[in-house]
């Protein structure tokens, strides 16, 4: 039985490891690249960034591809949350987000 969203993922790369995961008007990912492009956006952020905290909001300014998916993963491979930025927003309403939620990392 899958419990999570990296469970899924896990089990998919596995089992279809070349069908296509991921894709936007430029670019697709397998499930494998998927897999593999997220857990090295979640080992540098355990080694670079949250090292033994986990738990903690790492904003992701979202650009609606394919590489906003992988950081979400990323993030989540860290054992913390992401919280959503959308490059649209005000930038008094992307400030308020930020100091409301002290990010401890940014990822555009």
């Amino acid at each position: 039985m899958i419990r999570n969203v990296l469970e899924m993922l896990e089990h998919s790369a596995a089992r279809v490891p070349d069908k296509t995961a991921l894709k936007d008007e430029h670019e697709a990912l397998t499930y494998r690249e998927y897999e593999e492009a997220a857990k090295r956006v979640g080992t540098y952020l355990l080694k670079n960034v949250t090292k033994d905290s986990y738990n903690k909001p790492v904003a992701v300014v979202i650009d609606r591809n394919v590489w906003s998916v992988v950081a979400f993963m990323g993030v989540v491979y860290s054992g913390n949350f992401y919280v959503p930025i959308d490059n649209t927003m005000p930038a008094e309403r992307v400030k308020l987000i930020y100091d409301t939620l002290e990010p401890v990392a940014v990822i555009d």
